[in-house]
């Protein structure tokens, strides 16, 4: 029996069937506002940008804030893309976002419009060397991600090929922090955008690469930020100002006080066997968060630390040798580059033992006996006593400084204390020290002279006797 068919019949299936499709297609994901890439920026050829460095890739999306959700695209979506549609993942998986892949597209697309970039990932042997050559640091913190994706996969009388597409929008806020001024000079923000159109398993990380390489080019095409690094012009209102200690209305002491230094004979006696007076002259110092070491230069109360261990604060708690008493000290100038700070007690016990030891502003020989004092590590071993020799003298090319290199023996909290020479003469500040790939310190470490620290603070060297 011959049976006949009528499309007719089967018309209202078709029809339920397509609005079906047309309904779920209209599930929508998150919205991706695609972003255009900025034009490049106008970098001369014969301009010299300072160089910059990626330093760091940070999250700060809002706990619960949508990331992720996976929707039908198209009109055949709701039959080629996995179910369920509009669902949504909050948070950031690092997996997703790799800290070398990203510098390597940073590499990339900034040297591609004409800058600079320090710490080429790419060189197989010495990526660390030449990135200490930055000048900038840049630093990238993802505070928006929207990423929608349709996951898909054959069904039926359909084909296609298995994976995902989608797009993805990325917002980032940059900060530039100046290593040789230790401060940050600029922060902007800038958005970028990507899209796979082809299945591909890897989708969501090609997504964010994308999104990351337009918001680096739109970083790049920024015309404060080419000003700042091509031209070294600088912003003229800098983020994360901090209140200059020296301009609060506390502050007892007028910062640009003159100092003089008082005029002390040079020992020519041995300090080995007079530790017990010359550590008198050392003194710990204390801020929220750390300590370091320090010492006085003169009886009015003034003390020579580095402007790392007060970082940016006021005061600070000085406590003299033997914990003989516990002070607190305005600081009253610094200088970053050079990282020294100059401190003054406010106030002054009636019997207050301050050693004053005598200043010798030329540099030790190489190979000439040193003895550094401070708190290494702990403020227990306050007045720890090491030393070592001069093993040679450095000039820092970009911070345009000079070194003493010592092997006397410092950690973490000796820094600000003081170098004697053999005889007991202040000659140098410790202010740094090297590890090697362990962590462990390497006996390399770093001493500011004396009159170089002297000459920053603008405090005349003491006479000659």
């Amino acid at each position: 029996m011959a049976i006949s068919l009528n499309f007719k019949h089967f018309q209202p299936v078709f029809i339920l069937f397509f609005t079906m499709l047309f309904c779920l297609a209209g599930c929508t994901g998150l919205q991706i506002d695609k972003i255009n890439q900025a034009s490049a920026p106008d970098i001369p050829e014969d301009a010299r940008p300072a160089p910059i460095a990626l330093n760091k890739i940070g999250y700060s999306v809002p706990t619960g804030a949508n990331t992720l959700s996976h929707s039908p695209r198209a009109f055949l979506g709701p039959i080629m893309c996995k179910w369920p549609f509009g669902t949504f993942q909050s948070g950031l998986s690092g997996r997703n976002f790799p800290n070398r892949e990203m510098r390597r597209i940073f590499q990339q697309s900034m040297e591609g419009v004409g800058y600079d970039v320090a710490g080429d990932p790419g060189r197989m042997f010495d990526e660390q060397e030449d990135l200490m050559r930055a000048h900038y640091a840049v630093g990238a913190r993802v505070i928006d991600v929207k990423i929608d994706v349709c996951e898909k996969e054959p069904l039926f009388i359909f084909s296609a090929s298995p994976g995902t597409i989608g797009e993805a929008n990325i917002t980032i806020e940059w900060s530039v922090y100046d290593y040789l001024h230790k401060k940050t000079v600029y922060k902007t923000t800038t958005q970028g955008y990507g899209r796979v159109k082809r299945s591909n398993y890897e989708a969501i990380p090609l997504l964010m690469q994308q999104a990351f390489e337009m918001a680096t080019h739109n970083l790049g095409a920024d015309e404060t930020f080419r000003d700042l690094i091509v031209f070294g012009i600088e912003p003229e209102n800098q983020p994360d100002s901090i209140p200059d200690p020296r301009e609060e209305p506390m502050m007892r002491f007028d910062p640009r006080e003159k100092v003089t230094l008082p005029s002390l004979t040079p020992s020519a006696i041995a300090a080995n066997g007079r530790f017990e007076t010359i550590t008198k002259n050392a003194v710990l110092v204390e801020v929220a968060g750390g300590h370091g070491s320090g010492f006085f230069i003169t009886d009015q109360g003034h003390i020579l630390t580095n402007a790392h261990v007060v970082g940016y604060a006021p005061r600070a708690r000085i406590v003299t040798s033997g914990k003989k008493e516990k002070l607190i000290a305005e600081v009253l100038r610094y200088d970053r580059q050079r990282d020294i700070a100059l401190l003054k007690l406010e106030d002054m016990p009636d019997d207050l033992d301050i050693r004053l030891q005598p200043i010798k502003t030329e540099k030790p020989a190489v190979g000439a006996t040193v003895y550094s004092v401070g708190a290494p590590s702990y403020k227990y071993l306050q007045d720890t006593v090491t030393s070592g020799i001069i093993s040679a003298h450095r000039f820092h090319v970009r911070r345009k400084t000079d070194y003493m290199q010592a092997d006397v023996d410092i950690h973490g909290g000796n820094s600000g204390g003081p170098l004697y020479d053999e005889n007991g003469n202040i000659v140098g500040i410790c202010v740094s020290g090297f590890v090697n790939e362990s962590g462990a310190l390497s006996g390399l470490n770093n001493f500011i002279p004396i009159a170089s620290a002297l000459d920053f603070l603008d405090i005349a060297p003491p006479p000659s006797r």
